[in-house]
Formats: C-alpha cells, structure tokens, sequence
C-alpha cells in the first residue's frame, strides 16, 4: 500500500513536512505494529501521517479497521466515512464500514455498505462472502446462502463459505448437501472438519 502527496492541511502551516518517503515508513511499520496487535504504536503512526496528509484514504481506512477492533465503533464509522468520502469507488471501504456497522447491531446500513462493496466490485469473493456473514448475522440465513455460494462460485478453493454453508446444512437437516460442502472444504484444506464429515457420514451410514 502506497501513499501519495495531497495539499498540506492549514493545521501544517508553519511546520517542517515530513518526506513522503519518511511518511511512507511510518505507514509500513504502523501497518506491521496493528498485524502484530500493538495496537497503540499502529494508532499513533496513522495519526502522525493523517495530520501531515489528511486525504490518505488507505490511512483512514487502516485506522477505522484499528479503532473497530479496539470496540470503538463510532469512532470506526467516522474514519470509514472519511475514507469513503475520499474515494467512493473503493469498494474495500464499503465492506469494512459494512462490517464495522454490524459489529454495532445496525443491520440494515451494515447490509447496504456491503451490498454497495459488492456493486463496486462485483468479481471480489471475499465481499460475497463477508455480505453472507452479515446477513447471517441478523437471521437472514436463506439470503445469506447466496451469497456463500457465489463466494465459492468466484473462488472454488474458498473453505470458508464451505464450512458455513455446511453449517446451515446441518442445521436445517439437509444432511448430503452439509456432507459434500465438509468434503469439498476437506479437499482444499485437509483436516479442516474431518470430525463433522465423519459424524455425519456416519449418521447417515455412508
């Protein structure tokens, strides 16, 4: 992920700017610090590169995910909405506001961000399949089936729609359909379910 010059903000008026080159090392290692969950130097690298460049969508967006993750919500939304308003056509935005708005109960805003990720970018599984979570979510399992299998459809390799498909399966007693989603997911990622295939394969005397 790179960044690029934007206008200083007034805020920077009368201060030494930092080089992109420095700004760019310091969006790499808040980067590494947030995947290795310290949290507060990833925090701090994204603020010090938003108050020299405050139209860094990617920034806006690295920081939305961070403060979602701390249970800061609100505050996640309102880093979103400024990535989102920077770049509308990111479709990556969208299907992180998505989820940030789920984790805060507001269904139908979470449905319609993801369902935007995915007119923006209709060929991603992932937004496919991170829309069929969501639903799931808030009890829309049948519409949440579609989109799991055009997650798989866009990716077959994907376990993971596999493996929540299979779930539904079980629990609404379609046993075969459960048990081939277990052995397809088994066949890309051995040892994944093997447990739950062999119970049900079991069950069912196959």
């Amino acid at each position: 992920m790179r960044l690029y010059w934007i206008a200083f903000p007034s805020s920077a008026v009368g201060s030494e700017p930092m080089s992109l080159q420095y700004l760019q090392q310091i969006f790499d290692q808040a980067v590494q610090a947030h995947a290795n969950g310290q949290w507060d130097l990833a925090d701090q690298g994204y603020r010090q590169i938003l108050a020299q460049l405050p139209n860094q969508a990617i920034v806006w967006d690295r920081l939305g995910v961070l403060e979602s993750q701390q249970g800061r919500h609100d505050f996640a939304v309102r880093s979103l909405s400024q990535a989102i308003a920077i770049e509308p056509s990111n479709a990556r935005f969208y299907c992180n506001m998505a989820t940030v708005l789920a984790s805060s109960g507001r269904k139908d805003e979470a449905i319609l961000a993801g369902r935007r990720a995915i007119q923006l970018d209709p060929m991603n599984a992932d937004y496919h399949f991170s829309l069929g979570l969501i639903l799931l979510q808030f009890g829309a399992e049948q519409t949440s089936e579609y989109s799991f299998r055009r997650a798989i459809e866009l990716r077959a390799s994907f376990v993971e729609p596999q493996l929540e498909l299979a779930n539904i399966y079980h629990r609404t007693g379609r046993l075969l359909e459960a048990i081939q989603c277990l052995r397809t997911a088994n066949a890309f990622q051995p040892g994944v379910c093997s447990a739950l295939l062999i119970q049900l394969e079991q069950q069912i005397c196959i």
